[in-house]
């Protein structure tokens, strides 16, 4: 496994309890993804700033990072698939085409986002 991989598994261990907690209180959606991001990392930064655009204002922004944990300072998101799927596609076209599939039963799909990329995960949830 590549560094920039191992970094991103591991942002997505050290958060994932409370993401997933976040995404049971929101009804346990498997069209929602869960979304960790590095604020210290450049791409981490941009994608929740894009996220944040593209649910309306700069306010929102505070809404969409649930909080943020550890020495990292880390956003933790929850977002609509095909949403997130829209703002992947140019420079992540897998991850992008990847999230139009539904999870299987019993899993969701976590985006990590550090280390200068992007991951994507699925993540069982019995």
């Amino acid at each position: 496994m590549n560094p920039g991989v191992q970094d991103r598994v591991w942002l997505w261990e050290q958060n994932a309890d409370t993401t997933l907690k976040a995404w049971r209180k929101q009804g346990s959606d498997p069209d929602l993804a869960l979304i960790v991001a590095d604020l210290n990392d450049n791409v981490g930064r941009a994608i929740t700033t894009a996220i944040a655009q593209h649910q309306g204002t700069e306010q929102e922004l505070n809404k969409l990072i649930l909080g943020t944990r550890g020495l990292i300072p880390t956003s933790y998101m929850l977002m609509v698939r095909e949403d997130l799927s829209m703002l992947l596609e140019r420079n992540n076209p897998g991850i992008s085409q990847r999230l139009l599939d539904p999870p299987p039963p019993g899993h969701v799909y976590a985006v990590s986002i550090a280390a200068g990329g992007t991951t994507l995960m699925l993540v069982p949830v019995d």
